[in-house]
């Protein structure tokens, strides 16, 4: 059974991912809509850069959510082909392994050593590449995390520009 505080600690990760992203969107729908050129070179500069880091934010955040799910597709295909090896390792040690057949055959013992060497290089290729993929979403995540503090910034500015010039 599995700890109840992973449990919980991923379903409040997973909403926040969700909230951070309709967020973005938010912010940026919002954005579009109200937004304001004036006069002021300095004012449309950081509206232009607050709508791209909003955007850019969005799209990092949907591509992040996106592959997290082959991440984890990733993770349970690794554990079910290391349940997999477990039972090809006990047959090696004398445990009778049926093959999955209409009359049920034994794994001979050779065929056994192939198997368990075929799945162990499985599993290390879907490691290399959940490991990959984790590196990129964690690349992305910083991209989603930092454009949108850039692009709140960079909206305040332009904001304040206008009010500013309005006194």
């Amino acid at each position: 059974m599995e700890n109840q505080n992973y449990v919980i600690s991923r379903e409040i990760a997973s909403k926040f991912e969700f909230y951070f992203l309709a967020l973005v969107f938010t912010i940026l729908g919002l954005s579009v809509q109200t937004t304001a050129f004036v006069t002021y070179y300095n004012q449309g500069f950081f509206e232009i850069i607050a709508l791209s880091s909003f955007l850019v934010s969005g799209l990092a955040g949907l591509s992040r959510i996106e592959w997290s799910s082959v991440f984890y597709r990733y993770h349970g295909s690794i554990k079910d082909a290391e349940e997999i090896l477990n039972k090809c390792e006990q047959g090696k040690q004398g445990k009778i392994i049926l093959l999955k057949t209409p009359i049920g055959d034994q794994w001979k013992m050779e065929e056994l050593s192939s198997e368990i060497d075929t799945i162990k290089k499985k599993i290390s290729l879907q490691k290399e590449s959940a490991e990959d993929i984790e590196k990129k979403n964690l690349l992305k995540y910083g991209i989603h995390k930092w454009s949108f503090y850039v692009g709140l910034v960079s909206l305040v500015i332009s904001r304040a520009i206008i009010g500013l010039t309005r006194l």
